[in-house]
């Protein structure tokens, strides 16, 4: 061997041995956990910077979404305690059927993530849930409806947001007149009461898309607005993630907040930045 190549070879090894044993070139440790659920197709996601051993711990329940995609969103909204991403692939009867076909099945889930929780210790072994926060997109929506059903998960339930999410009927199936069909939206309108009193948080967006068959994202918000006698207020927002807001409405911990955008791409921002939304659940309402 040449006196050169054993210079190379010498020289590579020693680069070797100091990028290994060098802390400035060790792995980042995961930003998060993430748990599977045999329940329901869920993941508990546990970020790094949760509590250890907590006796309370607030909860998001987010229906519909990738669950790695979430858990970057829910990192990036500083929202306190862990999330539970339930995703099943379909339309809205996929949503609402297992909660109509096993109507505890909240509560069996909720009960694996928390032992789940217990196991990764951030919550102590009696520890519990606090806050139930509920989260949807697109047909995530249809759990929801079928959870505030029941009056126990209807009282328990803290938050709701509905992220380009509440869809509906028509009275009489009509669809040429456009009237949102009240019993579709009964208790989204009563959730929305108590939100506007500041006992609830409930906080919904919507892109401009057109649903010719059924109520649209636009036309559900404007049903609760209307149900609560409040105004529409035009808008001109441009966020710096390029979410334009073009309405809002409001009162107490209730808001709507209407973007522009439609088709896929415009139903999709509603997902992809949902990180937004999600910071403003802590407060209860969105800041203007």
């Amino acid at each position: 061997m040449t006196t050169h190549r054993l210079t190379a070879l010498i020289t590579c090894i020693v680069a070797t041995l100091l990028l290994s044993a060098s802390p400035a070139f060790a792995a980042d440790p995961p930003m998060y956990r993430k748990v599977a659920l045999k329940s329901a197709p869920a993941h508990l996601i546990i970020p790094a910077g949760a509590p250890k051993a907590a006796n309370k711990l607030n909860l998001l329940v987010h229906f519909k979404g990738g669950a790695d995609a979430l858990a970057k969103s829910f990192l990036d909204a500083k929202l306190d305690g862990v999330l539970l991403v339930i995703h099943w692939n379909g339309l809205s009867k996929i949503y609402s059927k297992p909660f109509i076909d096993n109507p505890n099945l909240l509560e069996e889930i909720l009960d694996e993530a928390r032992n789940a929780a217990r196991k990764e210790g951030v919550l102590t072994a009696d520890g519990d849930w606090d806050k139930l926060r509920t989260s949807c997109f697109s047909a995530g929506w249809a759990s929801i409806r079928e959870l505030l059903k029941d009056k126990k998960w209807f009282d328990r339930i803290d938050t709701i947001l509905a992220a380009d999410s509440i869809y509906a009927g028509f009275v009489n199936d009509d669809a040429t007149k456009r009237q949102v069909s009240p019993d579709n939206m009964k208790d989204f309108r009563r959730f929305a009461e108590l939100a506007a009193e500041g006992k609830k948080t409930f906080i919904v967006t919507h892109s401009q898309e057109k649903t010719p068959s059924y109520a649209s994202t636009r036309e559900c918000a404007e049903d609760l607005i209307q149900h609560l006698k409040l105004k529409r207020e035009e808008a001109d927002e441009m966020r710096k993630d390029g979410t334009h807001i073009t309405s809002r409405a409001g009162k107490g911990s209730f808001q709507v907040i209407g973007c522009a955008g439609v088709g896929e791409s415009g139903h999709m921002l509603h997902l992809t930045r949902i990180s937004q939304w999600w910071a403003l659940l802590a407060a209860g309402a969105p800041s203007r």
